[in-house]
């Protein structure tokens, strides 16, 4: 008899508990926050990713990355993608959310997802654009995600490497210098400038190679 008041009590808070879990899952949404999403570009035929400009006439594989979701344990959620590029919508598709996500855990929920191949008809700028919709019991969340690329020739390519070896083999110009020419003129191909190509090199190819820690431990 002792022991009875302890065991309601006991029953009373494990009640509680299930209770207030089921509310907050309950009340938790799917969607995907616009403000995490990137775009990363893979050569179909390398698979080399992520690539910086695109090849005329090349496919070219996009990813979303950066998916993040609050998740609806009592709906099915979907996410609807549209994929654009130039404003011109080349792909299309649905990701059952329920397929991958195992409820019991969030080891299945998708941080990535591929929606569809594009391809440059035209050397220039390119826009490529991802337009999402997340699916919840009929409330729809748009979020969108964009990169702009330039498409080029592919022997094109070759400039940098065939420049790098011109300058050291025919001017006898030192291959830490050549070799430097010619990643400012890769970069400048990149960018579409030469203004652009050389603060790329500064600000993004160097420093990432000087703060690598693979780099920084040899």
């Amino acid at each position: 008899m002792l022991y009875r008041p302890l065991i309601d009590a006991v029953k009373t808070v494990v009640l509680l508990s299930i209770f207030c879990v089921c509310t907050v899952r309950s009340n938790l949404i799917a969607r995907a926050d616009e403000s995490s999403l990137s775009l990363r570009l893979i050569d179909v035929e390398t698979k080399i990713s992520p690539i910086p400009i695109l090849f005329l006439n090349k496919k070219s594989s996009v990813v979303v990355e950066g998916l993040e979701w609050l998740i609806e344990t009592n709906g099915n959620s979907q996410l609807i993608y549209s994929t654009f590029i130039n404003e011109r919508q080349v792909a299309n598709g649905t990701v059952e959310l329920s397929d991958t996500w195992n409820k019991n855990s969030t080891a299945g929920i998708p941080l990535s997802i591929d929606v569809g191949v594009i391809e440059a008809n035209d050397a220039g700028s390119n826009s490529i654009r991802v337009v999402l919709y997340s699916v919840l019991n009929g409330d729809i969340i748009q979020s969108s995600a964009t990169l702009n690329v330039r498409s080029y020739q592919q022997w094109m390519a070759s400039i940098p490497i065939i420049l790098a070896f011109g300058l050291f083999l025919i001017f006898k110009v030192h291959m830490i210098h050549s070799l430097f020419l010619a990643m400012i003129i890769g970069s400048c191909i990149v960018e579409g400038s030469m203004i652009d190509g050389f603060s790329a090199v500064l600000n993004t190819y160097l420093l990432q190679a000087a703060t690598d820690s693979a780099h920084a431990s040899m």
